[in-house]
């Protein structure tokens, strides 16, 4: 099955809601927030205030700290009388933020979670083009979940209208989405036209497809010159060597480690097919080594036509137990490699510019909410780039690919796990010869976003819900109680219901 995501609207759940009764914190820069909270806030309990700093300090109802201390983070939960009820975070350095929601989520859970925390990542933004960034916290709070699911945390981006204090349309989400107590979507969207949710839509079968009407989309040129970062193994050699059977091309793969003889080999049997293929390495993460690898491709062949950057590495820990260290190493990988091979291809006359995202984005899954974060960042990324691509500023079709687990060729599971899952959920893994099927289509599509999936369709449902085509008969689906594929929550916060704790199970055990 191939599928979509994209915005739609969704208004917020309804009902009794206790969650500016309790003690709340409010990051924000300025204060600005914090007093607006204090205003509104019904309860005689403490609305401490947090901005970002150079010491941990301590004045009246205010904090300040800084954001890469994981111990200013405990000391700030330590200092308060009671937990708190609610965390509001509004930093609005995204990158900084991330840094800091970290360390304050291994706060408290290594403090214990005797009853539920709403953190309410919340972000203001201007401009109509998506945030990579401030959205990439959907898939940190899917993540986040499955680790404990008294952590209840929430993307919220705002889009401010011209002349409107951040402040204001930030507590106007806020409060919206603390209407109730039931879970909301992990991640949502408040502008002048309401609320939206994220949700996947299937696509249908026959767009794109060879001999169907739909747009031809984006073709593989003749020698044309691509470049393909990721290790030269793995998925980027599987797509390397099918760009080489698709037409005469070149091909510039790109890694930070040295050739194996295995690897070397394989180069060969590509260049057997007709292509012209060399290897560099480079760390996409460094932008003078994308900088000067780019370089290199235009004086060798002349012009660069397409990018797939595969490149990523994993750190898997629970929260309690990762560093910082290790969510920058997995961050650099994607996150920077793709800024960094975006701003170098700006003035190239591209054909296609993708991305390889992962079903952690969408799904979530424990030990990885920085892979998650990465991969939701690569979702957006694509959106954004779009946006540039239709105000002249880029070039190429953005398409971010979202794969789940392969056989072979990717992410892999054991032989005993993957007979569970197909047995209980239906889900089986992507066969080499499928996922290259899934490549063509996407570039046929050329979709910001493209994902596959390989399994029983009423099965599926229990791990990632996707909707009928849009414009086919839709099913009641009230916002409080979506799957995991639309970024919902299925229970109250009181507790799993018994898919969500099966669904926890199954993607820890499928790496995803």
């Amino acid at each position: 099955m191939h599928y979509t995501a994209d915005w739609e609207p969704s208004p917020a759940p309804e009902g009794p809601a206790s969650w500016l009764t309790g003690p709340v914190l409010v990051f924000d820069d300025d204060g600005a927030l914090a007093g607006r909270v204090r205003r509104r806030h019904t309860g005689s309990a403490p609305v401490v205030g947090v901005r970002p700093g150079e010491a941990y300090e301590v004045s009246g109802d205010a904090r300040t700290v800084r954001a890469e201390s994981g111990e200013d983070h405990a000391a700030l939960l330590a200092g308060l009388d009671a937990p708190p009820v609610t965390v509001l975070h509004a930093w609005s350095d995204p990158r900084t933020a991330l840094t800091s929601v970290f360390h304050l989520s291994q706060a408290l859970l290594r403090r214990g979670l005797r009853a539920p925390v709403r953190l309410l990542r919340v972000h203001a933004h201007a401009d109509a083009r998506p945030d990579p960034l401030a959205e990439a916290f959907g898939g940190f709070a899917r993540s986040a979940d499955h680790e404990n699911p008294r952590l209840v945390q929430q993307a919220v981006t705002v889009r401010t209208a011209a002349g409107e204090e951040p402040a204001d349309a930030l507590l106007r989400a806020c409060e919206a989405e603390l209407a109730a107590d039931a879970r909301a979507a992990a991640e949502n969207i408040h502008d002048g036209d309401g609320r939206k949710v994220r949700r996947l839509r299937e696509l249908p079968a026959a767009a794109g497809a060879p001999g169907s009407e739909a747009p031809a989309g984006v073709a593989v040129r003749p020698g044309g010159t691509y470049v393909v970062t990721g290790r030269a193994g793995g998925l980027g050699l599987l797509f390397a060597e099918h760009l080489a059977h698709r037409a005469r091309v070149n091909l510039l793969l790109v890694g930070r480690s040295a050739l194996t003889r295995e690897r070397r080999e394989a180069l060969e049997r590509i260049a057997a097919l007709g292509a012209d293929v060399r290897y560099e390495r480079a760390d996409v993460a460094d932008r003078g080594d994308v900088e000067w690898t780019l370089a290199a491709a235009r004086n060798r062949w002349g012009s660069v036509h397409g990018v797939i950057h595969s490149a990523g590495v994993l750190r898997d820990a629970l929260l309690p137990n990762k560093t910082a260290d290790e969510i920058d190493t997995v961050l650099a990988g994607k996150v920077d490699g793709a800024v960094h091979l975006d701003a170098a291809t700006a003035g190239d006359d591209l054909d296609f510019f993708m991305t390889f995202s992962s079903l952690a984005a969408l799904a979530g899954n424990p030990g990885q909410v920085d892979y998650a974060f990465a991969s939701r960042f690569l979702n957006a990324f694509s959106r954004g780039r779009e946006h540039l691509r239709a105000a002249g500023e880029r070039s190429g079709a953005s398409i971010a690919l979202v794969w789940p687990f392969w056989r072979t060729g990717g992410m892999r599971v054991d032989e005993a796990t993957e007979g569970f899952v197909r047995r209980r959920l239906g889900l089986t893994p992507l066969e080499n010869e499928v996922g290259v099927a899934a490549f063509d289509a996407a570039l046929r599509h050329a979709r910001p976003e493209f994902g596959v999936v390989h399994a029983e369709r009423d099965k599926l449902q229990r791990v990632l819900r996707i909707e009928p085509p849009a414009g086919g008969p839709a099913e009641p689906r009230p916002d409080a109680a979506v799957g995991a594929g639309s970024g919902g929550r299925g229970a109250a916060a009181k507790g799993d219901s018994t898919v969500e704790i099966e669904l926890k199970g199954v993607l820890a055990e499928l790496g995803l």
